[in-house]
Parts: structure tokens; sequence; C-alpha cells
């Protein structure tokens, strides 16, 4: 047994377009936009596989952002979520690549999901009357055209008339020019949140040069601008497949930072559990552990983050 497969190479992870029902496509650009809107100075452009081949995952053409100054950037879709069913389909998927003129920043996305129940969880922002009114109540109450999308608002949560009711992700760091596959697992919240849902929001911000409230950068002076590209915003009821691209995208970001694999130190060995160190072309050293879970799945875990994985396991 051992988990060299796994290190040997990185896939190139280009998603093939799913018709059956263990998925729902929120956002696929061969034919338009899909429902897709973005706010203060960006333009929304798409971009064929031919320009920006990394960037699409599904069909012909990605979803490009161009950013023009704003500090925390976000696209938006009602139109899409409206129709998901996210309860049986709890695993959200975005495919993404970024760039930014002027800094070598990382950049950090987070996603948040509106809807219309009323929650007491602490991360949750909530309204008092948004248990009793419908979706398109809602929508008239909360009109999104009269939310304030200067900079420096972080996001559409508040607007001049209320807070919408809104669950958020946690932050994901992603590196300049490294296509990515972000991840939230939202099996975790209540089904009348996940029923209810009617706004899905994915935004971002330079993790060097944050939003002023972030209070950490001294160049408030300095300008985003940039393209982040995005494809095969989805839902799956699989999440294996969640894992699986999460676990690709750790393998991509290692051989980025650090080079090849040059050597594989096997530290601890047994019938259904392994562990050692991963050497890499730059001296860097990185641990993992490998254990078999039963039922063809299997925990892969490498420098700190453990994925659950499944299919079959060679020996």
């Amino acid at each position: 047994m051992g988990a060299s497969f796994t290190l040997g190479g990185v896939a190139s992870g280009r998603a093939a377009a799913s018709n059956d029902d263990s998925v729902v496509q929120l956002g696929e650009f061969s034919d338009g936009r899909d429902g897709w809107k973005t706010t203060f100075r960006n333009d929304l452009e798409r971009i064929s596989d031919e320009e920006m081949p990394s960037t699409v995952q599904v069909g012909s053409h990605a979803l490009g952002v161009e950013i023009d100054g704003g500090r925390h950037p976000r696209i938006i879709n009602k139109k899409r979520v409206k129709k998901a069913d996210f309860t049986e389909h709890p695993y959200l998927m975005a495919h993404v690549m970024g760039y930014a003129a002027e800094t070598e920043s990382d950049l950090v996305f987070t996603f948040r999901l509106y809807h219309t129940a009323l929650s007491t969880d602490a991360h949750a922002q909530t309204h008092s009357d948004s248990d009793t009114k419908s979706v398109d109540e809602l929508e008239e109450q909360y009109d999104l055209d009269d939310v304030d999308h200067s900079e420096t608002d972080a996001s559409i949560q508040t607007s001049s008339r209320g807070v919408l009711p809104v669950e958020e992700s946690t932050e994901k760091t992603v590196s300049q020019l490294t296509p990515t596959r972000l991840r939230w697992d939202l099996s975790d919240l209540d089904d009348d949140i996940l029923e209810s849902a009617w706004l899905l929001e994915i935004v971002w911000y330079l993790e060097d040069h944050p939003p002023w409230y972030h209070r950490l950068d001294t160049d408030r002076r300095f300008e985003y601008e940039g393209l982040v590209a995005f494809d095969d915003i989805r839902l799956t009821d699989d999440k294996s497949e969640s894992e699986s691209a999460a676990s690709r995208t750790k393998q991509r970001k290692l051989h980025r930072n650090h080079g090849a694999v040059v050597n594989r130190t096997l530290e601890e060995h047994g019938e259904d559990f392994e562990a050692g160190t991963v050497e890499f072309a730059d001296g860097a050293e990185v641990s993992y552990t490998f254990e078999v879970l039963g039922d063809g799945q299997f925990r892969y875990t490498i420098d700190g983050e453990a994925f659950d994985l499944g299919g079959e396991v060679n020996d």
C-alpha cells in the first residue's frame, strides 16, 4: 500500500460536463454569463479556452471579472440559485484563477449564501421579519440596486433597509495564476437555510491589500487592478468529488511552491496506515499520512490538510 500515486503528478483537473442528477450547475459560460453579475467599477467578460485554456473547465468559455480599483470585488447570482436544490446537493465548488497588477499578493476568497430562514447561528446575519417573508417579498424589501456597492462595503449584507440573512464560508487563500477549486461543505447548515437560499455571492480581496476595515494595509492608495476567471461553479451530492478537487488543488500549490517531489521517506507502515515525509526539489519537507477507512474510502493528509477520498486502493 502507498500514497505515492497521489504525489507523482498533478492532474489537469478539467471537468467534464455533467447531465446526471448528481450535479447542479450554477455557472457554465459557453453560451453567456449564466445570470452572474458584478459590482463597483468591475466588468464581466467571457474568456475562451483559446485565450486562457487553464481557466476553462466546462465547455468553451469561462467568466472573467476585470477589476478596476475596487478593494473587495464580488460576483453574485440569483437566477441559478433560486432554482437549485442545495439540500440534496450540499457541496459547492468553483474553479478560479486570478492575477493582479503591481503586486504578488495572494487572493483571499469567500462564499456567501443568502437565505430567508431565521437563524440563531452566531455567524449568520439575521432580520426579524425574514422567517415570515417570501423570497419575492425579501427581494423587494432588500432591493439589490439599493445596496451600497462601494469598495468600503464588505458584501451586500447591508442595505439601507436592513440586514440580510447570510451564511459565510471560511476564507480560502489562492496564489496568483494558480488554477484552484474553491469548495464549501454546506451539509452542516440547517435544511431551512438551504431550502430558502436565493442568492450566492463570491467575494475576494488581495491578502497584502485588504479592504480598509481589516486595518492591515499601510498603503491606502493602492488600487487593485487585475482579472479573476471563474468556471464550473457547481453543486454536487458527492462529497468525494469535492474532496478530490481540493486534494488536486493542494498538490498544485505544493508543486508550485516547492517544485517536484524528489524523495519520500516512509516512517510508519501498517496494513491500513502509512505515514512519512515528502521532500521537494527546493529542500522543503512535508509530512503525510495515508489511512484506509474501508468500503473503498481512504483519508489522505498532507501538510496538515486531510482529504477523505474514494475509489480503489492499490496495495
